[in-house]
């Protein structure tokens, strides 16, 4: 026998219908569901192999090749791309903004990445940020400055090589006697 709110009545204001019933054993049976869920969101960025380390020379571009996906159950819009990157380093995402993306589908983006001629030698850390209404989404690469060799490098390694020339020289030349 079932008991309404009230206790006294079965039927009237208070009592229990058998919508209500129904949902409340819902409820106990399968507690992780409901009638109404929401849309769930999931934004997640990927590099492309081969892009979360990238070597590169100060004024030249690398371009990095960038995968967003949506892993939720409801679309996600209004996605911006912004970076943190070092000082005066350029960083443009090709397209910039991303309008509506679709539960379970993804987009390529292509991150072009220029230091300034002035960047000094080493390792650096991109931070790569999909910044949308419902959610943001965050990865990391690293970019290796080289340097070019300068003139005088080759002109030490010249100077090196003819002084070692030099004492070959005078070795088979008094060194046998």
């Amino acid at each position: 026998m079932f008991m309404s709110r009230n206790k006294t009545t079965f039927t009237g204001k208070g009592a229990w219908t058998a919508a209500t019933m129904l949902a409340l054993l819902i409820s106990v049976l399968l507690p992780g569901s409901s009638l109404a869920q929401q849309d769930r969101v999931d934004l997640v960025l990927n590099l492309a192999p081969g892009s979360y380390y990238r070597d590169i020379r100060p004024g030249e571009t690398a371009t990095l090749f960038l995968e967003v996906r949506n892993l939720g159950s409801g679309a996600i819009t209004g996605i911006k791309f912004l970076s943190d990157k070092p000082g005066d380093w350029t960083i443009e995402f090709m397209p910039q903004t991303i309008d509506v993306l679709q539960a379970g589908s993804s987009r390529s983006i292509d991150v072009a990445i220029t230091p300034p001629q002035g960047a000094g030698r080493g390792e650096h850390n991109i931070t790569l940020i999909a910044q949308a209404n419902e959610t943001r989404g965050v990865t990391s690469a690293f970019v290796r400055v080289q340097t070019t060799t300068s003139s005088w490098l080759w002109i030490g390694a010249a100077i090196a090589a003819l002084v070692i020339a030099g004492f070959v020289a005078v070795y088979w030349r008094w060194g046998r006697q």
